[in-house]
């Protein structure tokens, strides 16, 4: 999943009015104002997405990375990767292992934060939380009613959660062109103030 921002022609022509003299400087105002939207809006889609699902903030911050623009290239990209995650790694009820397992009592969990912990339950089969022989921990399911095998349960990526339209891409979209205007204002700002108390 990958969100790019650019600038068109119109846009470098306005900083150039608004720069007058220091009119050379418009490339380097439009990448620095390009790079600081995408870092901002980065941090905006985690932090929505984090709202949105019951995953940790720091896992959304490992999975997104930057592609900042150039002089040459005035691209920005904001690239999320991922595979489906574990059910583990949402909330789930219990967190841990019990020290030993109830009959009858089944695991629960939520992928979304508005969404209340439901039971984890499949052909009258319960899931339950495992630690494995290498001391990973994971929501896992019987295949049948036999003990083996079994299965560890997942979910969706991070990719899907950060770019779901309705969650969050809709949310954070409105705001791009705002921040946009405002870096572009300040990074001008930046130039013209360093040209005023340059002797």
């Amino acid at each position: 999943m990958s969100v790019v921002f650019q600038i068109d022609a119109s846009a470098a022509e306005g900083v150039k009015k608004g720069l007058g003299e220091l009119q050379a400087k418009t490339p380097q105002v439009l990448k620095n104002a390009i790079n600081s939207t995408a870092k901002k809006m980065r941090a905006r889609m985690v932090e929505q997405a984090q709202k949105s699902y019951t995953v940790k903030k720091a896992r959304f911050n490992k999975a997104t990375t930057i592609k900042n623009a150039t002089v040459r290239s005035m691209t920005a990209t904001i690239t999320a990767k991922g595979e489906p995650m574990e059910l583990k790694d949402f909330k789930t009820s219990p967190a841990t292992p019990p020290a030993k397992q109830k009959r009858g009592r089944s695991t629960r969990a939520r992928v979304y934060s508005s969404s209340q912990l439901k039971p984890l339950e499949k052909n009258g089969i319960k899931a339950f939380v495992t630690r494995f022989r290498n001391g990973h921990v994971s929501v896992a399911q019987r295949r049948t009613k036999k003990r083996l095998p079994i299965k560890v349960l997942f979910s969706t990526s991070i990719p899907h959660m950060i770019g779901n339209e309705e969650k969050v891409m809709e949310v954070i979209m409105p705001d791009i062109q705002r921040v946009y205007g405002d870096e572009v204002s300040a990074q001008m700002e930046k130039i013209i103030d360093k040209a005023r108390r340059t002797p």
